[in-house]
């Protein structure tokens, strides 16, 4: 449940940045100085957590893919009788 809470949030804030944006490319619309400085802060902090998730993320799922590869070499050698298959290990 709470993955769907945290899923519409995202959506509402991104149809909330577009809607700043568009905001922010017209004349007509005046904004205070503050507002938009506590705005930037927030976002940045939010880049920032989305960089850190999103690496671990990455680093997460290469982790995951460098397993699956060495049992399949591993698989391969064994029903080949081959040594040549081999993964170079860090």
């Amino acid at each position: 449940m709470l993955s769907v809470v945290a899923g519409e949030r995202v959506r509402v804030a991104y149809q909330l940045c577009q809607a700043i944006q568009a905001d922010l490319k017209t004349s007509d619309i005046k904004f205070q100085t503050g507002q938009l400085i506590q705005l930037s802060l927030a976002a940045k902090a939010l880049i920032e957590q989305l960089g850190s998730c999103r690496r671990a993320e990455v680093m997460g799922c290469l982790q995951h893919d460098f397993a699956i590869g060495v049992s399949v070499m591993s698989k391969v050698r064994q029903a080949t009788g081959h040594a040549r298959f081999t993964v170079a290990q860090r």
